[in-house]
């Protein structure tokens, strides 16, 4: 696609997407199709995205993704939906997933998933915290990451957010690649809410 627009090519190109149910089951023996499901998906996913084709692997559960594991290289990240500390235990341990991403506002807040991220700096997985929503559980999401150290980043989406943006923002100094956390008092975050004022909006129940 690059290079498609590089030479000057106007038209939008289409996007393909793989979606593939169970995709387990292609791993269940180790024959051959198993090892030609392997190949294909390794070489589709490493360089599927530079001609538009996206892979959605769906499974019912996270045994799934540890058969993935298996069948490709590519680190697999996950735990954005792992709930409680015997899941997020069972899933270090099975080595799966290469990137352990806890959601501190779905399950457990600092106290759950604080020793969940130090077991898997402890087990040389990347812990990087996975955020979806406004600015102060990105913050949080932040200081989660800077109390635990280790290799890793912090997950946010890139979507318009409002609410992310102004609240934030004023808390994450940027520093090149880097931000700087504010050394106040809990999270750092301003008391003053009058940058969001305009976002109120009255309902009627």
């Amino acid at each position: 696609i690059a290079g498609y627009k590089r030479a000057g090519g106007a038209e939008p190109v289409p996007r393909t997407l793989l979606i593939i149910d169970e995709f387990q089951e292609f791993f269940v023996e180790d024959d051959e199709i198993a090892q030609a499901a392997s190949l294909l998906l390794d070489r589709i996913v490493r360089q599927g995205r530079a001609f538009g084709i996206h892979v959605l692997l769906g499974s019912q559960t996270l045994g799934g993704a540890y058969t993935l594991a298996r069948a490709t290289p590519v680190p697999l990240a996950g735990g954005e939906n792992i709930l409680g500390e015997e899941n997020f235990d069972a899933a270090i341990a099975a080595g799966a997933l290469s990137v352990i991403q806890p959601d501190l506002g779905k399950w457990g807040g600092f106290s759950g998933c604080l020793p969940v991220a130090r077991r898997a700096v402890a087990n040389d997985r990347m812990f990087c915290p996975h955020w979806l929503g406004g600015g102060v559980g990105l913050v949080a999401s932040c200081h989660l990451k800077a109390a635990v150290g280790g290799p890793g980043f912090v997950e946010v989406d890139a979507n318009p957010n409002p609410l992310r943006d102004l609240i934030a923002r004023p808390a994450l100094a940027r520093m090149g690649g880097s931000i700087r956390l504010s050394d106040r008092p809990g999270l750092g975050l301003s008391d003053d809410w009058g940058a969001i004022a305009g976002l109120r909006r009255a309902h009627e129940y």
